[in-house]
């Protein structure tokens, strides 16, 4: 589940990062730092998708300590 979340981190942020040859330049500063946030923000909330789900799961079935172990490897991520 680690490599999972580590995976759905990494590349979406990789193919975020890559400058296409086709794509236009932001013109203004203000668009940079929107994009930029973005590039930071998403690949994050993917890699943590995973690991959330399965501690929902583990919570659900009442093994505590199993989604307590991967809620603070989420934060930790």
């Amino acid at each position: 589940m680690v490599l999972l979340a580590v995976c759905g981190w990494y590349f979406p942020r990789a193919l975020l990062s890559v400058r296409y040859w086709n794509t236009p330049c932001p013109d203004g500063e203000e668009e940079s730092r929107q994009f930029e946030r973005y590039r930071r923000l998403y690949p994050r909330i993917l890699g943590s998708l995973p690991m959330i789900s399965v501690a929902i799961a583990f919570y659900r079935i009442h093994e505590w300590m199993f989604g307590l172990f991967y809620s603070v490897l989420t934060v930790v991520f």
